[in-house]
């Protein structure tokens, strides 16, 4: 079995999962290997195969059950097979399953998620914008495992607000994780900066923009991607070319979209001044226009006669 082992083990590191799976149920075809007793070190191999196959994750979910209800229930044991099972779940867009079986399986052997799982758990919650149930799992977390909660949850958690566009429950989060002597970095305003640009709410932006800065926390690309995605047309574009040349002067890393926000601000403006300057750094900076700058050059050159 360990022979069988190392083969399995290099197909799940070198992410032939599929392969894995397919010479792995080869074996048991043949009966080579018995399901019901490999050794620990083997159920852990091939739940990660199965897991984040493409073509066998629900046996992912078979083999697991079928080992659960014959393992020792020792946490240690169980987390790393849980592990597996739940990212290959979040994987497979299978959010409702992987908090089954954390809930079912690992809370009542006290054998919690580690926390990098807790924090995929947690992050996977904002694509499909699972807000209240990112926050029952969260919450429980807190009040189960205090000392386990740490900023990269706090941060997770903040990720799915801002995907919400939750802005004051983002507030109490921050407050809370302040509250438990965790010091908030960068990440953490960036989120609730992002809360704020689905509602164009510049001045809460702001705010927490010169907040961060007053905890000697240095605002990064992102953080200034998401203050000029706060900016309306109009009454905010001063503000947004003052983010936008505090970038270039930094030399922060500058995305096409942000050079299409900006040109776009200055043009329903009515302000196209610079617009001539951005797309001049945009060619200096070798950053490729895509079709929304082309647009907006084109309309520019169209309503001013530039050619």
């Amino acid at each position: 079995e360990d022979l069988y082992n190392t083969v399995l083990e290099r197909c799940a590191t070198k992410c032939q999962n599929d392969a894995g799976c397919r010479y792995f149920e080869d074996l048991i075809e043949r009966k080579q290997l018995q399901v019901e007793s490999l050794a620990l070190p083997t159920r852990q191999t091939v739940l990660r195969l199965y897991s984040y196959a493409t073509e066998f994750d629900e046996k992912a979910f078979e083999y697991f059950n079928q080992w659960f209800e014959t393992s020792s229930k020792k946490p240690e044991h169980l987390r790393f097979m849980i592990n597996s099972v739940v990212y290959g779940s979040i994987l497979h867009k299978r959010l409702i399953t992987a908090f089954t079986f954390v809930e079912k399986c690992l809370i009542p052997v006290e054998a919690f998620p580690d926390p990098a799982c807790c924090t995929s758990l947690i992050t996977a919650c904002a694509e499909g914008q699972y807000l209240k149930l990112a926050l029952s799992f969260f919450d429980y977390t807190k009040e189960r495992y205090p000392k386990f909660i740490n900023i990269f949850h706090y941060n997770a958690m903040l990720n799915v607000c801002a995907k919400a566009a939750q802005e004051q429950q983002s507030k109490k989060l921050l407050h809370d994780l302040k509250a438990r002597g965790i010091k908030p970095i960068t990440m953490t305003y960036n989120s609730m900066i992002e809360a704020c640009m689905f509602d164009k709410k510049l001045p809460q932006a702001i705010a927490l923009y010169r907040e961060m800065k007053a905890e000697n926390l240095k605002p990064d690309s992102y953080t200034y991607n998401h203050l000029i995605n706060c900016c309306a047309p109009g009454s905010d574009l001063d503000k947004a070319l003052v983010f936008y040349d505090t970038m270039i002067e930094q030399s922060l890393t500058v995305p096409v979209f942000v050079f299409n926000k900006v040109l776009n601000l200055c043009l329903s403006s009515r302000n196209p001044e610079r617009i001539p300057e951005i797309l001049e750094t945009m060619k200096k900076l070798k950053v490729e226009p895509d079709s929304t700058t082309l647009s907006v050059k084109a309309r520019y050159e169209h309503a001013y006669n530039k050619q």
